[in-house]
């Protein structure tokens, strides 16, 4: 063991990224040396992207790691996740459901994850990490996750989960979440990246779990819970606007297509457009995960609510859309790539459904092919009127049909793109 510890680093932290969570906890609590040999692995799995909710005991966390040392400079995403607490919570659902790991898992041809409700205790820090305990997450392959499904016998504490919707409550309606995450972005020297999702458990979740008997939930799908995210979307821009942190990176996951949220409640109030005039232009890279029929009525204006979003963000060269279920005109797409060609590169369309034949798709790459031909268009699972998008190509003399494919680059590919694709 003494032998192994004495490789770099480096070295040390690609052979311990395979360790499940408590392989890799019990390894560091051997001794002194074993925990200051593997501080490198340690930070990376830990810290190089961090899981928060809207809770105090999340948002000290996150302030008390961007003051660490070692800790503060390796973070480089944070991801503001959905975990919250509900006036009227149904204590008789007692198993952290995350439907967006289950549907992922699903799709992927795995079983449904499990949500491990233990964060790595270790407490016991060392000189090199500065004597302090920051709190982890732990979240990493499916072997690292446990399940968190309470037993019928478990009490949940119903006057803990009332005081903790107050607290949530009151840091929102007095600012102070916005002070703590604003100053939390401002701490970080090396952060490139925010995401509002719900796709991981933070560890203050699991935290709150523990105390309760009862997870925060993370669903989508409650009159309570809309409002909520419009309002995790409110702070956080305004977190990033007002820190003046220079990311390269947003994303807003919140669901999967068919909980996602809709564009009339992305789109800002004119005083908040101006406000988020002020988010660094080093912000290239969006991704947006939109559910346009997921409410009654949104569909009306929802392009509308769409391009307004957007445009806030105005030195964008990559865009990811997920859009779905809905029938989304080329004409839209068109209008919005000429709109923004002087700095838009590339567009990542996922399961988008462009009304009308195969002939729109190809009329949308006939436009960019004249007007914008050095654009790469990334399409993942696209369909006409019920049928997938394919593009045909041939490989030693055989066909074959790729529904994930990327075209443009040049006016010639684009040409031909528009002979390649057809539907089926």
């Amino acid at each position: 063991m003494l032998q192994l510890l004495q490789l770099p680093n480096e070295v040390l932290a690609i052979i311990f990224a395979g360790l499940d969570a408590k392989a890799f906890s019990a390894l560091r609590l051997t001794c002194k040396h074993a925990r200051s040999a593997t501080l490198l692995a340690f930070t990376n799995r830990y810290f190089k992207t961090r899981y928060m909710m809207l809770s105090r005991l999340s948002l000290e966390n996150l302030v008390k790691i961007g003051r660490h040392p070692t800790f503060g400079p390796a973070v480089t995403r944070v991801e503001v996740c959905m975990d919250h607490f509900v006036s009227f919570p149904d204590i008789g659902f007692n198993f952290a459901r995350h439907e967006g790991d289950m549907l992922l898992a699903m799709q992927e041809g795995r079983g449904p994850p499990l949500i491990r409700v233990d964060s790595i205790e270790d407490g016991h820090s060392s000189d090199a990490e500065g004597g302090q305990s920051t709190g982890e997450e732990g979240l990493g392959t499916d072997q690292d996750i446990v399940s968190s499904q309470t037993s019928q016998e478990t009490t949940v504490d119903k006057a803990a989960y009332k005081l903790l919707w107050e607290e949530q409550e009151h840091l929102i309606t007095s600012g102070l979440v916005q002070a703590y995450l604003t100053k939390g972005l401002m701490t970080l020297p090396n952060i490139e990246a925010v995401a509002i999702s719900n796709r991981h458990r933070p560890w203050g979740a699991l935290v709150h779990e523990r105390q309760i008997g009862l997870p925060p939930t993370n669903l989508l799908d409650d009159f309570e819970d809309i409002p909520f995210v419009s309002q995790v979307l409110r702070i956080t821009l305004t977190a990033i606007a007002t820190s003046g942190a220079a990311l390269s990176s947003f994303a807003l996951m919140a669901g999967f297509p068919r909980e996602a949220i809709t564009p009339d409640i992305i789109r800002p109030s004119e005083a908040y457009i101006q406000y988020y005039g002020n988010i660094s232009t080093s912000l290239k890279e969006l991704t947006l995960n939109i559910s346009p029929m997921a409410k009654s009525g949104a569909e009306d204006r929802w392009t509308d609510d769409l391009l307004a979003f957007i445009h806030m963000f105005s030195q964008l060269t990559h865009l990811d859309l997920i859009i779905g279920p809905t029938e989304f005109g080329p004409r839209d797409l068109g209008f919005f790539i000429m709109r923004r060609k002087a700095t838009l590169q590339g567009l990542h369309l996922f399961r988008i459904a462009v009304s009308g034949g195969v002939d729109h798709w190809k009329s949308l790459f006939a436009l960019i092919r004249a007007h914008h031909p050095s654009f790469e268009l990334y399409i993942n699972v696209c369909t006409i009127g019920g049928l997938t998008l394919y593009f045909r190509a041939e490989e030693e003399g055989k066909e074959r049909f790729e529904d994930d494919f990327q075209v443009g680059g040049s006016h010639e590919e684009w040409t031909r793109a528009i002979e390649a694709i057809v539907a089926r």
